[in-house]
Order: structure tokens, then sequence, then C-alpha cells
């Protein structure tokens, strides 16, 4: 055999050579690449990237209830698989939600348990200017409500968020401009339950002037001094408590077990919450739509 037509030779079984590795890489004999599937394979960089898109189009949902649920409960879901950036890209895009004209047509209870809730879930997630900007939000959203006894029923709410967001004196503002607000409660009962609620959050505060002005707002001397009174002895009950159960310890079970005579402290004041909650896990937590009722 000639050198040439050896060196044809060698040409054509190099060339066989490689064709058949690559028909087998090709068709599977030599390759550790998986067929093509319907079936997914899973994994954690593939379900964070899923759970990124759906947030993306849920952004996209013509409802906007149910827009801002889903963006909500899909930023939870993300901040429970410990996937924080994308919660906080999730919680900027709820925040253009309910900044958006759609949010108009929501009711004042869902945009704005949506603010806090959004305040809440970042905060989670130590987003805390996306935190202050959702909590601004709702402060801001509540100045719009037209009916001062309407923006009554969110003051609790929007305080409690914003005692968590942006201090206690901030929180102790949002409750004292209220005070003027309850005079527009045409129901004595509950107006005179409002401005309870409202004094009661400010005395946790610590705030005792603008807690007593906050009673003030009701012209009834006597009735204010008896609701004090009733704080007073509410607030010492629990003290007194505690004395009784160690006092118990060396007293005989039967006397011990005897039921305890009543006395001017037991008496309870009413619920000394106004209004409707606001917090996430109340009006959103894996919902489809929330839980807020027509206004």
């Amino acid at each position: 055999m000639t050198p040439t037509r050896r060196k044809r030779v060698r040409i054509l079984l190099a060339f066989l050579f490689l064709t058949g590795i690559s028909l087998g890489w090709m068709y599977g004999g030599c390759s550790t690449i998986p067929p093509v599937s319907g079936q997914l394979r899973t994994s954690d960089a593939r379900s964070q990237e899923l759970m990124a898109m759906a947030a993306a189009e849920a952004a996209m949902i013509g409802d906007v209830d149910q827009r801002l649920t889903r963006q909500l409960n899909l930023a939870e879901t993300q901040r429970n698989r410990g996937w924080n950036n994308d919660a906080i890209t999730t919680l900027a895009a709820t925040r253009i939600t309910l900044g958006s004209k759609d949010a108009a047509q929501l009711t004042d209870h869902a945009r704005l348990s949506g603010w806090v809730s959004a305040s809440e879930l970042s905060r989670s997630v130590k987003d805390i200017a996306g935190a202050t900007l959702a909590c601004q939000g709702a402060q801001a959203d509540l100045l719009k409500i037209e009916d001062p006894a309407k923006r009554c029923l969110y003051v609790m709410g929007v305080a409690n968020e914003t005692q968590y967001t942006q201090g206690i004196q901030a929180a102790a503002g949002v409750l004292t401009q209220a005070g003027a607000w309850t005079k527009s409660i045409d129901n004595v009962n509950n107006r005179k339950q409002a401005v309870v609620s409202f004094a009661t959050a400010l005395f946790n505060l610590d705030d005792y002037a603008a807690g007593q002005q906050m009673l003030r707002n009701e012209g009834d001397a006597s009735w204010r001094s008896d609701v004090l009174a009733k704080m007073a002895m509410a607030s010492d009950r629990v003290a007194e408590d505690a004395k009784r159960a160690q006092a118990q310890v060396s007293m005989s079970r039967d006397a011990a077990a005897a039921p305890a005579a009543a006395r001017p402290s037991d008496v309870q004041l009413e619920s000394n919450f106004y209004g409707k909650n606001l917090q996430y896990r109340e009006v959103f937590q894996n919902q489809s739509k929330s839980r807020s009722t027509k206004d």
C-alpha cells in the first residue's frame, strides 16, 4: 500500500471514529445529558427561578384584589424559602400595585391592609426602606378616606405598624390625630369605644398627656374619670393577682380552692381595640382574594 493510500485510509478511519462518537453522544450512548422530558427535574435553583417568574406573572393579573393577594403570598413563600432578595423584588411590585389607579377598586380595608402587610413582610426580610415606604403608603391612604368616622376604623392597625417601622413617637402621632375624627362617629357607644381604644394605646406608649387629651374628646368629665379609674384598677389587678397567687402557696388546699370574693378591681373594661385588623395573616395569608368586606 502506497503512503498516499495509507494516509487516505487513516483519514477515513478517523472520520468514522469521530462520526461514531458524535452519533453515540447524540443518541445517548456516551452521554450524561438526560433526555428531553415533560417531567420537571427539580432543584433549589430551578424552584427559585420559577417562583420569581410566578411573581412576575402575578403582577399582570387583571383583578387587582387577586393580584395584590397573590403578590403578598408569593412574597411570603419566597421569604420562607430564604430567597429574601426575590421577596424584596416581589414586595416592590406589590407597592406598585397599591400605588396604581387600579387600587381604587379595592375596599379601604384591603388597600390599607395591603400596605400594612407589605410593610410587615418587608420588615421580615430586613428591607427597612421598603417597609418604611409601605407604612407611609398606609398613612397617606388613611388620610384619603373622606369620612373621618371611617378613618377611625383603621387607626389602630396603621399605628401598630407605624410603631414597628417608624418608632413609638410616630405611632403616637397617628393615634393623636384621630382624636378629632372620633367626633364624627354617630353611634355614642362606638365613639366612646374608639376614644377609649386610642387613649389606651397612647397610655401603653407612655404618652399620658396625649391619652388624657384623647379622652377629653368626650365632654363628660364624670365618664372620663370613671374610665381612668377602671383603667387604673385593671392595670393594678395584674400585680394584685400575682401577689395573691404567691400568697396561696402557703394556704391549705381547701382554702386555696375557695373562690375569691368579688372586688371593685374585678371590673372589666370593654375591648380596647376599635376598628378592623390590618395584619397580613388576618386578611391575605393563604387566600386567593382578600378577606376584606365591602365598607
